[in-house]
């Protein structure tokens, strides 16, 4: 939540596209289960996410979805639970794994952080100047995720089309739309991960550590 950022306009191919700019050396959190998930984008099957491709459009590109924190990440992956009591006042709870119809468990969360390889760029989509470049309009109480998607396509479409030599634009960017947290995701195309990342170690999730940071009770003995 702390990443040094820096944020303007980059005129690409005469339109001004939102960014955010990320220095050499940042550090971004990813939380992952599966054999080599720290790393790749998930299957096609499994492309189901906020900037993923649109349904019948899988295929098209795959995306890494990086956090400024691990508190982001895990508000992302439902670990963090927010909710308010009777009173009003916030609550957060950290969500243990649980087990399958089967009795398996699932494999444990584990947390990468990667650091930026060079300056990088990532379009914001919440930006000034988006809806009028591409046609879509993100702001309204019922934006469903396929119209997020939509976005994330044709920005994937115009950078394609339209290499930007000055900065590289290697993703897009968005404030968590999870309820409590205030945090920021950064996905990289996956064509541009190994220009703009290093890829770091991973270690377990702290839990503990995650429930002193949100605030959440201790589980019960």
């Amino acid at each position: 939540m702390n990443i040094p950022v820096f944020k303007g306009e980059l005129e690409v191919a005469g339109k001004l596209l939102p960014f955010h700019g990320l220095g050499k050396d940042t550090e971004l959190e990813r939380l992952w289960r599966y054999p080599d998930g720290d790393w790749n984008a998930a299957p096609q099957e499994n492309r189901n996410g906020r900037v993923d491709p649109p349904e019948g459009l899988r295929d098209r590109f795959s995306v890494l979805y990086l956090a400024d924190a691990v508190i982001t990440a895990a508000f992302e992956t439902r670990v963090v639970a927010f909710s308010k009591n009777s009173d009003g006042n916030e609550e957060f709870d950290v969500v243990p794994d649980r087990s399958n119809a089967n009795g398996e468990m699932p494999p444990p969360l584990m947390v990468a952080t990667h650091r930026t390889l060079a300056p990088v760029a990532f379009v914001d989509l919440e930006g000034d100047h988006i809806p009028d470049i591409f046609g879509i309009v993100l702001k309204g109480p019922l934006v469903s995720f396929e119209k997020w998607r939509e976005l994330s396509l044709a920005v994937y479409e115009f950078l394609e089309k339209n290499p930007n030599p000055a900065m590289p634009i290697v993703g897009v960017t968005y404030e968590t739309q999870q309820n409590g947290s205030n945090g920021r995701n950064y996905a990289i195309f996956e064509c541009y991960r190994d220009v703009a990342l290093v890829r770091g170690a991973s270690a377990a999730l702290d839990y503990d550590r995650l429930r002193k940071a949100v605030g959440a009770p201790s589980p019960a003995r």
